[in-house]
Parts: C-alpha cells; structure tokens; sequence
C-alpha cells in the first residue's frame, strides 16, 4: 500500500495525461530533479571504467540498469541495449527508489553492496512501477481490464502485466489522490470510451429510424372498409354450430327418426310435424338430419325416413 501511495503521488507531480508512460515521461521529470542518465556497454572498456568508479561493477553486469546517489551526484545507469519497454520499467524502478527515500551503505538504491540488493526496498520499487505505468484507477474507468488490453495500453512485460491485472480486479474506492488522477487522465478515458458514445448514438438513430418507420408504415396500412359479402343463407346451409344448445328448438314428424330446423326442406309442407328442443329430440333417439351434418351431395330421398 506505501509503494501504491507514493506512486499516484508521482503521477500526479509527472503531470502525464495519456497511457503509455514512457521512459521519456519519467526521465524528463527526473532529469528536472537533478537526475543524469547514463546508458554503459558492459563490453566497452570506458564503460566498465564508469561503473568502478562507482563501485558498482558487479551490479552493473548481473543487473539491466541501477541509480546512484552521492552527496553531488544522482546518476541512472542502463544498458544500451535495452528495448523502450524495459527502460521504462526500470526508470520507473529507479524512480520509486528516489521517491520513497530508499538509501544505501554504498550509494546503489536497493543495494547493501555491489551486487547484492536489498530485498525490501527492490520490492517496494518494483511494486510502485507496476501502479506508476499501469494506474488500476485509470485502467478501471477506461473499461481496460483483459491482460492484453493491459499490455497494448501500458507495454508492461508478462510478469508486471499480471500483477496490474490483479490490481485492477481489486480495485475498488476511490482515494483522494486517484480522484485527481482520474481527473487528471479524463481526456484519455473519454477517448477510450468514445466507441460507447458511438455504439449508443448509432442505436438511438436506428431506433429513431425504426419508430418514424413504424408510424408511416401504420398510416399507410391501415385497413380500409370494405364490403364483407355476407353468405347466403338456405336451409341446408345451417351448421351443426346453430344447434349448439340443448334448448334450441326443432321439429321432428311423427314417423321420421331425424330432427330438422325450422324451415328444414325435407319437412316442408308437411302437416304432421312437432316441435320439441334438441335434447328432447336427441333423448327420443333422433339424429340431425342430413342438411344439419353438412353432406353436399344430393340426398337420396329414399335413404331417409320421416
């Protein structure tokens, strides 16, 4: 938790508004502090006489790069060779050293002899370059939260990559120095964040589209009035549907074992005819006459008793 608090402390006072940190972002606010930096060949001899005249020989050869601090001199050595990702993870490094006060018997930050560190201090510096190139805060908000999207935004190596996605997982509150910091990175996460204004401002055009679509396709299809042509009725039109109550009214002949509608043709002009209701009929053991059960074809009169 110190390493992370000096860290956005350290934000705030490089002033940087944009991911990637780089390591000309670090080294211009340190070289304004006093810093110098120094890039040595462990191969080339002018180099090597560098690095014993500070006593760091050792240093210099197992490790990428270190500070040095003396009463009138504050020196960042790295190697040449190293890529713009690895510069700025150990400028940042060394910066941490710088600004949580790490001192040393021998003037190399984090070590306590040439070549052999000291564990905690090149913890905490570590720590504090992981939260000072990858802020969880700015990251969170930015809506960057895979490894990858991680790595693109900050070109941190597998290993800080790892430890900065776990950061932002975590990341919960914001504290006073990270609602600066958020402030401070708005532009940037805006523009992160411009593909969601896209996306909503493209579906509320489709849905505008659509709705004024709609209506025009409502006027122009509304169902004009017409003149339904109602069918015609006949006797042998009538449906089972007519007779769905047992208290509809029929009319049976005394010698027929049918009953019949009102009306019905096989009983007109008849003079022997009663009229009873359909579960009376059914309950003498008459049926529907054919004109009632929908046969179209004509009715052998023969067939039919009355």
């Amino acid at each position: 938790m110190t390493a992370k608090y000096y860290a956005d402390k350290a934000l705030l006072k490089l002033g940087v508004r944009s991911l990637p940190i780089t390591a000309d972002d670090i080294q211009v606010y340190m070289e304004a502090d006093g810093w110098k930096f120094v890039s040595y060949d462990i191969n080339n001899p002018a180099s090597l006489e560098l690095m014993e005249s500070l006593g760091a020989i050792k240093t210099a050869k197992q490790h990428r790069g270190f500070s040095y601090v003396s009463d009138d001199l504050k020196l960042v050595c790295y190697r040449e060779c190293l890529s713009a990702e690895q510069r700025t993870r150990l400028f940042a490094h060394e910066f941490g050293h710088e600004e949580m006060g790490h001192v040393s018997p021998v003037g190399i930050a984090g070590y306590v002899a040439d070549g052999l560190c000291n564990e905690p201090q090149e913890a905490e510096a570590n720590e504090f370059a992981v939260h000072l190139i990858a802020p969880a805060c700015v990251l969170k908000r930015a809506l960057i939260f895979s490894k990858i999207e991680i790595a693109c935004e900050t070109l941190l190596d597998k290993s800080a990559r790892d430890q900065a996605f776990a950061n932002v997982r975590t990341h919960r509150k914001l504290t006073h120095e990270e609602k600066q910091i958020v402030k401070q990175f708005r532009p940037y996460i805006w523009e992160k964040l411009s593909w969601i204004k896209r996306c909503c401002i493209g579906i509320g055009t489709l849905l505008l589209v659509y709705l004024i679509f709609s209506a025009f396709g409502l006027i122009n299809k509304t169902p004009q009035s017409t003149p339904v042509e109602q069918p015609k009725i006949t006797d042998s039109a009538v449906t089972e549907s007519t007779l769905n109550n047992k208290a509809d009214m029929v009319v049976i002949t005394q010698s027929g074992d049918k009953y019949h509608t009102p009306g019905c043709r096989y009983v007109k002009n008849k003079t022997n005819i009663i009229e009873i209701s359909v579960g009376q009929a059914e309950e003498m053991g008459k049926t529907p006459c054919l004109s009632l059960i929908h046969i179209s074809e004509p009715t052998r009169l023969g067939m039919i008793s009355y």
